[in-house]
Parts: structure tokens; C-alpha cells; sequence
């Protein structure tokens, strides 16, 4: 885990992540969801504290919603950041994701 993302398992099926989520820090969110137990059911990452989102992170949760879409499982971004929610409004992807506010 990098110290410039923060990445806390609320339960076996919610994470919040804090700080950046750049090509640097993508790489451990990308192992943290590959680690998680195989199931179905909405899986909740909360952005609040998300302070910077670049295209390698939009990457990784574009290919994890496809992937849970596959296998019956939806991922949901609760309380997304001015950051998030900027970059997901730039790239026309706000509608692409479950989001809780």
C-alpha cells in the first residue's frame, strides 16, 4: 500500500479509500480488489476522502465494474469527492457508475 492511499476494508464487501489514486498508487487498489472472496452482491468503495483521481484510477474501476457485471456483483461509489465526481463528469462516465451521495 502506498502512504499516498489509504485503502480500509470495512467489511468483506466495502472499502474507503483516502488520498490519491494517480498511475503510482493504482497498482495496489487494482491487488486490493483482486484480493477480495469471490461472491455476489454490491461491493461499496467510499470516495470521500479521495483528494485526486487520474485516468489510471477511472481505469481500474471501469475494468472492476465490468468485471463484477460479469459474475452478478455491482460496484457502488458512495459519497464520491469534488475530485471524483469532476473526473467522472469530464470523461462523460458519471452515468456509467452506481453512485451514492
Amino acid at each position: 500500500m502506498s502512504d499516498r492511499l489509504v485503502i480500509d476494508d470495512l467489511d468483506t464487501a466495502s472499502i474507503a479509500l483516502r488520498g490519491e489514486i494517480d498511475a503510482h498508487t493504482a497498482p495496489s487498489l487494482e491487488a486490493h480488489f483482486e484480493s477480495l472472496p469471490p461472491g455476489t452482491g454490491d461491493v461499496t468503495i467510499d470516495m470521500s476522502e479521495v483528494t485526486f483521481m487520474d485516468s489510471s484510477g477511472l481505469r481500474i474501476l471501469i475494468e472492476v465494474d465490468q468485471r463484477f457485471g460479469d459474475v452478478a456483483r455491482r460496484l457502488v461509489v458512495r459519497n464520491p469527492s469534488h475530485a471524483v465526481i469532476r473526473l467522472f463528469d469530464v470523461t462523460g462516465l458519471a452515468d456509467h457508475f452506481t453512485i451514492l451521495r
